[in-house]
This record gives C-alpha cells, sequence and structure tokens, in this order.
C-alpha cells in the first residue's frame, strides 16, 4: 500500500487536528490513513472515492466470473455427466438425494 506520509493520523493526534477537520479534509478528496501502534488501523474516504470503492469490489467480483467462464469454455471437452450416474458414483439415489435436509440439520 503506497500512502503519502503526510495522509498519515496517528490515532492520538485525531482529537489534537480535530475530527470535523479530519471529515473536511476527506471531504475534498484527501485519503487518510490512521495508524494505531504504527500499524495501519482505518482509513477515511470522502463518499465518493467510497462509492467508487465499492463499484470496483463490484466489477472485481463481476470479472472473477467472466474469468471462470470463460475458462470453462476454453476447456470445455463436450462431455455430460447425468445426475443418475454422479449419484451412482457416490452410491446414492436420486430418493435418498430427496431426502437430504438442505439446512444440514440431523433429525
Amino acid at each position: 500500500m503506497k500512502v503519502d506520509t503526510e495522509n498519515i493520523v496517528p490515532i492520538s493526534e485525531v482529537s489534537k487536528r480535530g475530527f470535523s477537520r479530519l471529515v473536511a479534509e476527506a471531504e475534498s478528496g484527501r485519503d487518510l490513513l490512521f495508524m494505531r501502534a504504527g500499524k495501519p488501523a482505518a482509513a477515511m474516504v470522502s463518499v465518493e472515492r467510497m462509492d467508487r470503492l465499492q463499484r470496483l469490489e463490484a466489477a472485481e467480483e463481476d470479472l472473477g466470473l467472466l474469468a471462470l467462464a470463460l475458462v470453462r469454455s476454453v476447456t470445455d471437452n463436450g462431455n455430460r455427466t447425468s445426475l443418475d450416474d454422479v449419484l451412482a458414483g457416490l452410491g446414492l439415489t436420486r430418493e435418498e438425494l430427496s431426502e437430504v435436509d438442505p439446512d444440514g440439520a440431523d433429525d
């Protein structure tokens, strides 16, 4: 993580610098990193930055699913296995499968 040292705020300085002032700095686009015992503890960013980060996280998830779909389409050999074949391989029947509690609760 690359952070401008001017944006690092020790927790002990929050009250000295004033929380409202720090919020105003974040609102203006300055990302702040709060440190506790020399380690990153929290960050303060503008609402616009937070919205962008949330959209990027959603896009990252979508890209992961797209990558998985692409890999599957490239490696697909066309062979399919029926549910009955899978169950037979596990020594189960459709009836036994229908008796399984989907929540995993024991009777």
